[in-house]
């Protein structure tokens, strides 16, 4: 069992980056991140793409994690479908 997971265009299926524990790599050029910490990949493919977006991770007391804590997990979520 290999420990990433290819991330895949959802319009050709073509490899945009892995997730290796939660943690994107993204491998083609013209990712952008807004303000509210969603990553859109394009696909020089077929023009289509991805979105990330970061899930806040809580910490114990309740509070958003700081910067000592663990990365934030990555969630997929479907480009305007």
């Amino acid at each position: 069992m290999p420990n990433f997971s290819n991330w895949l265009c959802e319009g050709c299926a073509a490899r945009l980056g892995f997730v290796r524990r939660g943690v994107l790599t993204i491998l083609v050029l013209g990712a952008t991140v807004d303000p509210n910490g969603v990553t859109r990949v394009p696909c020089r493919t077929c023009g289509d793409g991805r979105t990330w977006k970061a899930n806040a991770q809580r910490s114990p007391a309740g509070g958003i994690a700081s910067r000592s804590s663990p990365p934030l997990a990555l969630s997929s979520t479907n480009r305007g479908r």
